[in-house]
């Protein structure tokens, strides 16, 4: 069936997809294998087409990776019926089955973090450094959204990363930020390629499907995908910057460093912006937690504190400050120092 002038003006040619590839920064020459999340959407499937025709004449082979998640009784049927959609593709297909109980209570936050632990395990088994996502524009719009609704702060604004390492060294891929739902849509139809409709994508009981109905008229009143977008890249700049700055402000305070225990000078400490006392006191615990973690051999993450108990400490610190914890971090001033050490250690 020829695709309409609408659809014809959003397809995503071979040539534009290779750009968004190449707007990565990442030399795939080195790199034979190459994951991508496929849930059978039509998002992911244009993602896995794309990805397939783009890795035809570099000799990189594309791992589709299915979670059947087990939540609903045809999930099982679904994930069989991807793996006829993506044949005529030539490339590896494999389904990943979540197993045991179910949660019954934030489903969809725990059905995430299975998926990525599902995927990320199978990456590191065969060697896969890279794995593809198919989140797009309007994606980045309800996760900047969420955020937010949720107070978040300046990082949190900046959305989604075009490239982000998760802490077990598996990078994550998103080309199509840039790109709407409707492009990938007008894509698969152009090819006449088929697809699946999550029945979870319009239950109200979501957090994320709430929000997504609210989307056509924040774009009503000119706050589009487009524009959130822009915004998102300004600030991942400023971002940038900031963390410039602050990783040599830390350099210049770092007074001294062992095993689980840091010291700064805390006169110079005092001397900065509150915002420069966050991301100092942040970037504190994330290196004791790095530390504990070695230590302990475990690949396990501690979980950071939330950006208001940080705040919170930096504001506390400004005032006749002895003491605190926060992180599993112990914040102690020492005559013109501030210690901060693992809680194991007090």
């Amino acid at each position: 069936m020829p695709a309409s002038k609408q659809q014809a003006a959003n397809i995503i040619s071979p040539e534009k997809f290779s750009g968004l590839m190449s707007l990565l920064g990442i030399d795939f020459s080195v790199s034979k294998n190459l994951a991508v999340a496929v849930s059978g959407g039509g998002d992911s499937i244009a993602l896995t087409m794309l990805l397939a025709n783009w890795a035809k004449d570099k000799g990189i082979c594309i791992h589709a990776l299915t979670v059947d998640h087990g939540l609903r009784p045809e999930s099982t049927e679904e994930a069989k019926t991807v793996s006829k959609i993506l044949k005529p593709f030539g490339i590896l297909h494999k389904i990943l089955a979540w197993e045991g109980e179910k949660p019954k209570t934030r489903i969809q936050e725990s059905a995430r973090q299975a998926r990525y632990q599902l995927m990320s395990d199978y990456c590191l088994t065969h060697k896969i450094s890279y794995l593809c996502v198919a989140h797009h524009a309007q994606d980045q719009m309800e996760t900047i959204l969420f955020r937010i609704a949720k107070g978040t702060g300046l990082d949190g604004l900046a959305g989604m990363r075009p490239v982000h390492i998760l802490e077990n060294g598996l990078i994550i891929l998103r080309p199509l930020l840039s790109l709407s739902h409707e492009d990938l849509l007008a894509t698969l139809k152009s090819e006449n390629i088929n697809w699946i409709e999550d029945p979870s994508n319009k239950n109200n009981a979501y957090a994320r499907v709430r929000m997504r109905q609210t989307l056509q008229s924040l774009e009503n009143e000119g706050l589009s995908s487009t524009r959130i977008s822009s915004l998102s890249n300004r600030i991942i700049q400023s971002v940038q910057l900031i963390d410039y700055f602050i990783e040599k402000e830390y350099s210049s305070i770092l007074l001294s460093m062992h095993p689980q225990r840091i010291e700064i000078d805390f006169n110079r400490f005092l001397d900065l912006p509150i915002e420069g006392k966050i991301r100092i006191l942040a970037l504190l615990i994330s290196k004791i937690h790095e530390s504990i973690c070695s230590s302990a051999r475990s690949s396990l993450p501690l979980s950071a504190p939330r950006l208001e108990d940080i705040e919170r400490l930096a504001h506390k610190i400004n005032t006749h400050f002895k003491g605190a914890t926060l992180g599993h971090c112990a914040f102690r001033k020492k005559k013109e120092k501030l210690e901060i050490r693992s809680e194991k250690l007090t």
